[in-house]
């Protein structure tokens, strides 16, 4: 695709997330069309998830340049070019663990993790490590989204880092009573979109 969840062009190509949420559903769909005996479009939808999830390996994963660890790469070109970030829009590599696409226990995920919720190796991560939030070039700086203060909830097992995203969601929507698009990084009265809420 050429845009990304949150509605903003992609600088690369091929968004890892999108299409690792894609091979999830492909595959879900298989079991479906098996159970109505289209054993055939089935088999079509699981060489098509297949397809994906191999050039996920082969393009998606990459040595970050900063960490030098093995990492998911938020956008690629598949001719070497990879870009390093994430957006607060679902599907997010944050929330690859939530799509159903890898465990949180998976080392490449937890490499993948640790960039993506670190200021020094995420440009659209806002705050410090402990209290910040990851962001959107969708709606500027220093914004961070309670989508991915949700995903990153999700995608632990740290009960202190469970309770601490819960307290960010509950400060941010004190005044509304709604969890809203994006909230500034120090006023959580500050938000976007008073009717993107829920």
């Amino acid at each position: 695709s050429g845009f990304r969840p949150s509605d903003d062009a992609c600088v690369y190509p091929y968004n890892i997330a999108q299409n690792a949420m894609a091979v999830v559903e492909l595959r879900n769909l298989a079991k479906t069309l098996n159970l109505f005996g289209m054993n055939n479009e089935a088999q079509e939808s699981m060489t098509l998830s297949n397809e994906i999830d191999n050039a996920i390996k082969q393009y998606g994963i990459v040595t970050h340049p900063i960490t030098q660890q093995r990492v998911y790469a938020y956008e690629v070109d598949g001719y070497g070019n990879q870009l390093f970030m994430d957006d607060a829009g679902l599907p997010s590599l944050l929330s690859l663990p939530v799509l159903g696409y890898v465990s949180y226990h998976d080392p490449i995920y937890k490499s993948t993790r640790d960039y993506i919720l670190n200021p020094s190796t995420n440009p659209f991560y806002f705050g410090t490590i402990k209290n910040g939030g990851i962001g959107s070039p969708h709606t500027g700086f220093n914004r961070i989204w309670p989508m991915a203060i949700i995903s990153r909830a999700l995608t632990t097992n740290e009960d202190n880092e469970i309770l601490e995203c819960i307290e960010m969601l509950k400060q941010s929507a004190i005044k509304s009573g709604l969890i809203h698009e994006s909230i500034y990084l120090t006023d959580f009265n500050n938000f976007t979109r008073a009717w993107f809420a829920w």
